[in-house]
């Protein structure tokens, strides 16, 4: 899905955060030039998601920076919709619109109405004040610029997403939504770890904010 964005130029950079099975020798094959698209893979000591996403704000030398995770799919015009709003200089970054693929039970039905009516909705509405209060893990666009300023993704809350949008907004950036920025996501798909995603969310909200208390 990343080689099929709709925009002239931009480079792919891959985090290997320390895997142990066959993901390097699939990743590794990946590397190279595809037209306009730079692909790179960098391999690093497991460390967690914050970790791997400082690695890959470190090595990128682009103004602007498309945070996902490793399991999401992004459509094609995505990248175009998100970086037009970066025309205010005010916007340090882009929430997208982020949607269940896996609506194969009653579990994952019930999760892909909740994205859209209890999570895209809210941000919807925060986007008309410029203050959306979490960017989305599977999607998320921020100028280099505010990453830098804010000192990228903390590594001590369960929460990174939640934690960096704090940041960004105590520092006066806007945060805006973009419904066309869709990245497709899998949800869990049985209960037991549906409530473990709660309760790390949960945990992790509530530690973004103690923080700051």
């Amino acid at each position: 899905s990343l080689l099929a964005l709709d925009y002239p130029a931009y480079d792919v950079l891959i985090i290997d955060d320390g895997s142990t099975d066959r993901t390097a020798e699939v990743v590794s094959a990946m590397v190279g030039r595809y037209g306009h698209v730079n692909v790179r893979v960098v391999r690093k000591r497991n460390g967690g998601k914050a970790s791997a996403l400082n690695t890959g704000i470190q090595l990128a030398a682009t103004p602007f920076i498309l945070c996902m995770d490793g399991d999401s799919r992004l459509t094609p015009d995505t990248l175009r919709r998100a970086l037009r709003h970066f025309a205010d200089p005010r916007v340090g970054a882009v929430a997208g619109n982020v949607k269940v693929v896996n609506r194969n039970n009653v579990w994952t039905r019930l999760q892909a109405l909740e994205y859209i009516e209890g999570l895209n909705l809210a941000r919807r509405a925060q986007g008309f004040l410029h203050a959306v209060n979490i960017i989305p893990g599977p999607i998320g666009v921020f100028r280099r610029e505010t990453l830098v300023a804010v000192g990228g993704y903390d590594t001590d809350t369960f929460a990174e997403d939640a934690d960096l949008t704090l940041k960004i907004l105590t520092n006066g950036w806007h945060i805006v939504y973009e419904e066309g920025a869709i990245a497709w996501t899998e949800a869990p798909e049985n209960f037991l770890d549906l409530l473990q995603q709660r309760y790390r969310w949960t945990r992790g909200i509530l530690q973004a904010l103690g923080k700051r208390g």
